[in-house]
């Protein structure tokens, strides 16, 4: 507990410094006043019912992300504001009605509470990045841990750690926007869509590129023993306005080369 408060102190200080205080989107908008918005951006993912399992854990991951999409859905940020993921998600524990379901702690799935908020901050990620939003923090997962069966390119991917990892961009465009988040249960998609008043130009590029891949120390791998490389990523954002094309994002991340037990 100590712990956990000194991060959370920590890193008000750090938003503080860098003028986030007092800047994040706290309001929802209603339906009547959204009504006759425009779509700018809409994104959605698969949410995959993994085989290897448990029927309850798969139910486990889907609850926590439908209770995001219930704290999230309708936010309004203002021009100007920053939203937050930990300011509006918070602690996903289980007095706040989250269940325990497999999370990426240090390269390896791990039971705990909130397992599979990081499909919402990756798909938060990817509608924010398509909306030419200023990317504030972002944070990668630890190893590619799903390999070809990952949802999205390397790079596309956003973790979430109250206290420590958030996600946070920026409405640096010209008018207030709405994100809506909900689960379609028909198709068994997670959906995201970024409304505002007018309609917007928004010409954007997204581009991933391995730069080289990692292989795990010989030393720590037995015979036959099974493994993850770990990859490092440029993912770039290019954006043209009004003739002129510039870089509206850049970051490379890295990510371990994992043992498979």
């Amino acid at each position: 507990m100590r712990c956990k408060r000194l991060r959370l102190f920590i890193q008000y200080l750090r938003d503080i410094s860098k003028g986030y205080n007092g800047r994040f989107s706290l309001t929802k908008a209603s339906a009547q006043q959204v009504s006759n918005w425009c779509i700018i951006v809409n994104y959605s993912m698969k949410i995959l019912w993994r085989k290897e399992l448990s029927e309850q854990i798969n139910r486990n991951r889907i609850a926590n992300m439908k209770i995001c999409c219930q704290l999230i859905d309708n936010t309004i940020v203002r021009k100007g504001e920053i939203f937050s993921l930990q300011f509006i998600v918070g602690e996903p524990c289980r007095e706040r009605g989250f269940f325990p379901a497999p999370t990426i702690i240090n390269g390896k799935l791990q039971m705990d509470y909130g397992g599979g908020i990081c499909q919402i901050s990756t798909i938060l990620f990817n509608a924010a990045l398509r909306c030419n939003l200023n990317i504030l923090e972002k944070h990668n997962h630890s190893s590619d841990i799903w390999g070809d069966e990952r949802l999205v390119e390397l790079g596309l991917d956003a973790t979430y750690a109250f206290g420590r990892l958030d996600l946070k961009f920026e409405n640096n465009l010209e008018t207030d926007i709405v994100v809506r988040l909900y689960i379609d249960e028909n198709d068994r998609l997670l959906v995201c869509s970024i409304l505002a008043p007018i309609r917007l130009d928004l010409d954007v590029k997204i581009e991933t590129e391995i730069l080289r891949e990692i292989l795990p120390c010989r030393m720590k791998l037995m015979e036959q023993q099974k493994f993850r490389k770990g990859w490092v990523v440029l993912t770039r954002r290019t954006s043209l306005k009004n003739g002129i094309k510039s870089i509206s994002y850049e970051k490379i991340e890295k990510y371990k080369p994992v043992v498979l037990s």
